[in-house]
């Protein structure tokens, strides 16, 4: 959020690139391993990435849905990302442009 597009109001535009990622992933209908969709700034510059990367089904409990099944407690979200990131790159061919 440092570049020029953010300006002195970095919230707002924040808040239209998340408007546009919501639209995207609804006008594209994500939904499969690999879907994608670029966050871009009213400059169109790239700032980041949503990416399917995992098919996981998504529990019930008292009518609220909750964490994957799999999940464990105390477990930091970015080093279960990390390991699925390496288990799908393992046995693909395409690096990684990011």
């Amino acid at each position: 959020m440092g570049n020029a597009a953010f300006g002195e109001r970095p919230a707002t535009e924040l808040a239209r690139i998340l408007r546009n990622i919501a639209d995207d992933v609804d006008d594209h209908c994500l939904q499969y391993v690999g879907d994608a969709v670029f966050a871009i700034d009213i400059n169109g510059n790239s700032v980041g990435k949503l990416e399917i990367i995992e098919d996981g089904r998504v529990p019930k409990m008292n009518g609220v849905e909750n964490q994957a099944s799999d999940q464990q407690l105390n477990v930091d979200p970015a080093d279960k990302y990390q390991e699925m990131r390496n288990e799908n790159w393992a046995d693909s061919n395409i690096s990684d442009p990011y």
